[in-house]
């Protein structure tokens, strides 16, 4: 029961820490307007340009990698994604929508996707997929690990981030001071099984 009640909280912790994300590493600068999360875009643009290296800033109706909730459900079963619902809160012209489960049959697009992954070893990690880039947030480890800079899991050093007050996508390149991006071949529950993130 205890451990369950620890799982819980972590999984709240995360939803929290997601949602004031933005993407999948910027947690900060969201303000509540009328019960959805907006990023203000002067913060965020400062934010990116004095934490980060800015590669590219993509409006969503030109993104070209975004995928259906149906494309990106076979593709999370592929990776051993598939025991925790996945969600989204947006729709592709930015509406901010209470949070629903994806349908594998449909193929309706949103810009950010999430879901989570529990080891054998019960570390929650928040697996998020923003314009079809995905990355793995260790909840539990960031958690342990307050004192140090958060870690994400990344297959490229770049970190693609989720605007919706201007409903564009940021592509960054974080400075090691803000995050540490650890990069892996592949993001799938096999790596995450086993990746040592204090190596």
């Amino acid at each position: 029961m205890k451990k369950n009640k620890w799982v819980i909280f972590l999984i709240i912790c995360s939803v929290i820490a997601l949602l004031l994300v933005g993407a999948s590493f910027y947690f900060k600068f969201f303000k509540n307007n009328a019960g959805a999360p907006q990023i203000k875009t002067p913060d965020v643009k400062k934010y990116f340009e004095e934490n980060a290296e800015v590669i590219s800033v993509t409006p969503v109706k030109k993104a070209k990698n975004t995928l259906s909730e149906k494309s990106l459900y076979e593709e999370l079963k592929r990776r051993g994604f598939d025991k925790f619902p996945v969600t989204t809160n947006y729709s592709m012209d930015g509406a901010f929508k209470s949070k629903q489960e994806i349908s594998s049959a449909s193929e309706d697009k949103h810009p950010i996707y999430e879901t989570y992954y529990r080891t054998s070893r019960n570390m929650l990690w928040s697996i998020t997929i923003i314009d079809g880039n995905i990355t793995a947030y260790p909840s539990s480890y960031n958690i342990e690990h307050s004192d140090k800079v958060p870690c994400i899991v990344s297959e490229t050093e770049e970190i693609v981030s989720y605007d919706s007050s201007t409903n564009s996508f940021y592509t960054t390149k974080p400075k090691k001071s803000v995050l540490n991006v650890r990069v892996v071949g592949r993001i799938d529950a096999r790596t995450l099984e086993t990746i040592d993130l204090e190596g």
